[in-house]
């Protein structure tokens, strides 16, 4: 009978490398995560869930649009919300990190730009390329600001 190698189980691990969702698959089980930014609701008041998150809450101003990301590990899946404000944050907490060549952000609206669904949609997309173009980057997902911002830390293998 061959003995199994010695695992050390008592620390849990989070995720390290992000995959784009066409190349995930849950069979990589806690190695591997990936993205998906799935929608956005106009909410008028902070979400529950954000209250409680180390990422800042952001502008103060409601309503706001937040922006729906799932994450995936293995079989686990969650989803955090985020406004802009947010993604604003981890781009602020990356770059006092030193990172070199962090992708650009879309630009921030105006107090007179007319924020309607179809502006939201527009950001939905920009934003989810900004994501994958951050992620892609070899060692972003072990940034403390990315852990926070996506919550990776709810996974453990």
């Amino acid at each position: 009978m061959m003995e199994q190698p010695n695992r050390d189980t008592s620390t849990p691990s989070i995720p390290q490398m992000f995959l784009a969702s066409d190349q995930w698959s849950p069979r990589f089980e806690g190695t591997f995560f990936t993205v998906k930014v799935n929608g956005f609701d106009l909410l008028r008041s902070l979400p529950e869930s954000v209250g409680s998150s180390r990422v800042a809450s952001g502008k103060g101003t409601f309503p706001a649009y937040y922006y729906k990301i799932d994450v995936c590990c293995g079989h686990a899946k969650h989803t955090v919300s985020r406004r802009f404000s947010q993604f604003d944050w981890l781009v602020s907490n990356m770059s006092s990190h030193d990172w070199p060549n962090l992708p650009t952000l879309p630009p921030k609206t105006w107090i007179c730009q007319s924020q309607d669904a179809r502006f939201a949609m527009h950001r939905l997309e920009q934003l989810r390329e900004f994501l994958e173009a951050l992620l892609s980057q070899p060692g972003i997902a072990t940034d403390p600001s990315v852990i926070a911002f996506l919550e990776l830390d709810q996974f453990t293998n």
